[in-house]
């Protein structure tokens, strides 16, 4: 199974001393490319890692542009958290997702794909938020059906998205936790992982 995971897209950032609808046509152009590969290699889902939007209230041409991508890859399942910059509960593109979008809730919830469930939970608020993963139980069927992934927008010790702690991780027993939130590549081998 194949699987694209992309985070921190940032539609509708202002890029201080840059031409913003410049850059950020640029960016939406990216993700319709992203979009594209993940199509061509016949991938089961694009996994969003959150901050999708720079800001809850991006603009209605950024949320059209974004939309359209989604829309001309109506074949594709996208699943997405939400993250600091556009949290659930106050973002408005969330509230009428397109159909091919699902965003998962703030607390953590599976999505089978199959072979693999991806069990994700969104921020709904733009502050620090304790680790959702703590006392995470996850569902027999889910583990016997080959295995799952944890996504959620946060890193280590917090910082502006979840609080996420690596024991915590660990102990899920999750075949890989995908985060994303500081805008670098961050791999950490988990206590008792092989």
């Amino acid at each position: 199974m194949k699987l694209i995971f992309t985070a921190d897209t940032h539609f509708g950032s202002k890029f201080n001393n840059e031409n913003t609808a410049l850059r950020n046509a640029q960016l939406v152009s990216s993700f319709d490319s992203i979009a594209d590969y993940a199509e061509s290699i016949n991938a089961a889902a694009v996994l969003l890692g959150g901050d999708l939007f720079d800001t809850p209230n991006p603009s209605e041409e950024i949320s059209a542009a974004v939309r359209r991508v989604f829309k001309r890859h109506g074949a594709l399942r996208f699943l997405a958290v939400c993250g600091n910059h556009d949290p659930l509960n106050v973002t408005a593109f969330y509230a009428n997702p397109p159909e091919n979008l699902y965003v998962f809730p703030d607390k953590p919830k599976g999505v089978s794909l199959g072979d693999i469930t991806v069990f994700g939970v969104s921020i709904s608020s733009a502050f620090d938020m304790p680790d959702p993963w703590k006392d995470f139980y996850v569902p027999a069927r889910a583990e016997e059906s080959g295995g799952f992934i944890t996504l959620s927008h946060g890193t280590l010790g917090g910082h502006g998205g979840f609080d996420l702690n690596a024991r915590t991780l660990a102990e899920s027993g999750a075949a890989l936790s995908l985060l994303e939130h500081i805008h670098k590549t961050n791999v950490i081998l988990l206590p008792g992982a092989n």
